[in-house]
């Protein structure tokens, strides 16, 4: 299986109305994201729902940082989590 969510110290997090702990209805329109919801997480605490809900193994982690221009403009700190693991 593979998983890309957003860490916490993503660009987005906070940028909106919290509507859970870490989950924001997002008010950003420079990234076409503005009114949706994003769920943003820990490396840890996203590798760990995953190891128990799934029972995910011989895992990969890489946490990957990087700009984007998105409607002409440049939108620093993007912040993912992608994990490639098997489900057993």
């Amino acid at each position: 299986m593979f998983v890309r969510t957003r860490l916490v110290d993503d660009y987005r997090y906070g940028r909106g109305s919290e509507e859970e702990p870490d989950g924001y209805r997002l008010a950003t329109p420079e990234t076409g994201e503005a009114g949706l919801f994003n769920r943003f997480y820990t490396q840890a605490s996203l590798v760990d729902l995953l190891a128990h809900t799934l029972k995910l193994g011989d895992r990969t982690e890489l946490a990957v940082r990087f700009d984007n221009v998105q409607t002409g403009r440049r939108v620093p700190g993007n912040s993912d989590l992608v994990v490639w693991g098997r489900a057993g």
